[in-house]
């Protein structure tokens, strides 16, 4: 319909093709900024090629924003807001920059860790942040900004050789940053997400940092509600000392989902069900296979799916979660454990298998 609008309103030629594009891409940066990992600095690269300008981006986001917006009171939040504000920074910086070049991974690395010092040099010393950060994969580098880094060093420091978590609340934002200090093992990630999830607290997305040493810093992006959890002094005492348990063995982290579960609400909604959809991306990423999973949301059901990944010996590097009502579409970064992408057909197919065997009415 553009061309026969745009010539009956009068556009020229340079404005008609760029209406086109934002039209014809409208849903490009909803679904990048929701479903994918905004720190992939490739994937980044690549949208800003599309888009060409500043100006083509910043007319995309404006009609992604009015787009989302329109559909309906509660289709909008500002978490989405954030994350498509997060897209639209991102690539202007690359488009501002002139030219789309890649910073190497030991550059990053390097620089982020130069300004890291600086920012802690009154409290961590030299020394010990290079041997922290020296045992971080460069995956780390990407996902978080010097600042945020400091903190994790502090978070480490304070809790050593133990295992720790801290949460940083975002009331304005609706949404809270819950982080984990601790020792990896098969089935960690699943454990946490069945232990928020008994808490009914729901995760928007997170962010798996192994150590070559064997530990690990899990940040999730969580809420209650849908709003933040800073009001509820009591709620993250308790998700520590479930937590505690399940890790210390006394509590298994099933029977905590399942004490979950018997919380039916008054009314529910008859909705006709389809089966899940599953859909598998190695092209996306440089370093991991993508798992789209598109199905109904109920109590527990990241916590069944991180269970189904583990069971299939992968682990998970990245997620993120997008709930529109009753449905949801989950996002897994994955990879072999101590190896790269999932390319073996069969293990492609059991991955689809599993997937469909989780009957979202369990």
């Amino acid at each position: 319909m553009i061309p026969k609008v745009a010539e009956r309103i009068g556009l020229s030629v340079e404005e008609n093709e760029k209406l086109q594009f934002i039209v014809k891409h409208h849903i490009i940066m909803p679904h990048f900024s929701q479903r994918r990992d905004l720190h992939d600095e490739s994937l980044i690269i690549r949208f800003a090629k599309s888009v060409k300008t500043a100006e083509t981006l910043s007319l995309l986001y404006l009609l992604s924003f009015a787009d989302i917006r329109s559909v309906g009171p509660d289709v909008w939040t500002n978490w989405k807001g954030m994350l498509l504000e997060e897209l639209h920074l991102r690539t202007a910086a690359i488009l501002d920059e002139g030219e789309f070049k890649k910073e190497s991974l030991d550059e990053r690395a390097n620089r982020f860790t130069r300004d890291v010092i600086n920012l802690v040099k009154a409290e961590i010393s030299e020394r010990w942040v290079k041997k922290i950060l020296g045992g971080m994969p460069h995956a780390y580098f990407a996902g978080y900004s010097p600042q945020k880094i400091a903190y994790h060093l502090k978070l480490i420091k304070e809790y050593g050789r133990g295992v720790g978590m801290d949460v940083i609340f975002h009331p304005s934002e609706e949404y809270d940053e819950f982080t984990f200090w601790g020792f990896d093992k098969p089935g960690i990630f699943s454990q946490l997400c069945g232990v928020l999830a008994g808490n009914g607290i729901n995760i928007l997305g997170a962010r798996i940092v192994t150590r070559d040493d064997g530990r690990i810093l899990d940040v999730f992006y969580v809420n209650r509600l849908g709003k933040s959890t800073h009001m509820e002094k009591n709620l993250w005492s308790k998700v520590n000392e479930d937590l505690t348990s399940v890790l210390k063995g006394r509590v298994d982290v099933g029977e905590i989902v399942s004490r979950r579960k018997k919380y039916k609400p008054i009314y529910v909604k008859t909705i006709p069900k389809h089966p899940p959809r599953i859909e598998i991306d190695n092209e996306s990423s440089e370093s991991s296979t993508i798992i789209d999973v598109y199905t109904y949301d109920r109590v527990g059901l990241l916590y069944d799916i991180t269970k189904a990944l583990t069971n299939l010996g992968l682990s998970i590097t990245y997620a993120k979660i997008s709930t529109k009502v009753d449905q949801v579409a989950d996002v897994f970064y994955v990879n072999e454990i101590n190896d790269g992408k999932v390319v073996d057909p069969k293990k492609l197919n059991q991955i689809r298998s599993i997937f469909k065997s989780i009957d979202s009415e369990k």
